[in-house]
């Protein structure tokens, strides 16, 4: 079978491999594995699949680095309705060979989840392909949460002090204007 890889302006037939489910983790990782090749850089794929869960096309998305994809959501969601199918999921490779999922994976499964429930569309899930093997955003357990909200707070608390910090450079400043105005006078 030759997967069509699907774009805004073209479809291009360059995948090929055989018939299977992508609930077949090894079906899964074979498929990914011809595209994620080698890859210097982290890569989102979505995968659009038809009722029998048999992949039907996929799109490449988003700016990449070494660790990182940026994309949108709507980007997503909007490639998905494009296709006319209604199931999905994504796959992102980790090229540094780091299996754990990161506090913004998962954020961004939960977000997609939501959306797409709401639109009636099905997010099978989000994996990671790291050294050839999948794993499931949803294979978290309480601990690992824990340890994202962890980070999280240690964010927000970098992030208080950092304004804080600017708030009394300014409250310095205008003391200091006022300090010299005063002389001047």
């Amino acid at each position: 079978m030759l997967l069509k890889r699907c774009d805004t302006n073209y479809i291009e037939y360059n995948v090929d491999i055989e018939e299977g489910s992508v609930f077949d983790n090894e079906y899964l990782e074979k498929f990914v594995g011809k595209i994620f090749k080698d890859s210097p850089n982290e890569r989102l794929l979505i995968i659009v699949v038809d009722a029998n869960d048999i992949p039907r096309g996929y799109y490449e998305i988003g700016a990449t680095s070494e660790d990182e994809v940026v994309f949108s959501i709507s980007t997503i969601i909007r490639n998905v309705l494009l296709t006319g199918y209604t199931r999905f999921l994504l796959v992102h490779n980790h090229p540094d060979n780091d299996d754990k999922i990161s506090y913004e994976d998962y954020v961004s499964y939960k977000e997609i989840k939501e959306i797409s429930e709401y639109l009636g569309l099905e997010y099978i899930g989000d994996y990671v392909c790291c050294e050839g093997e999948l794993k499931s955003c949803e294979e978290y357990d309480e601990d690992d949460i824990a340890n994202f909200s962890f980070d999280l707070s240690i964010k927000k608390k970098t992030f208080i002090y950092f304004l804080i910090l600017i708030y009394f450079v300014l409250l310095l400043i205008y003391v200091m204007k006022g300090v010299l105005w005063s002389i001047k006078d």
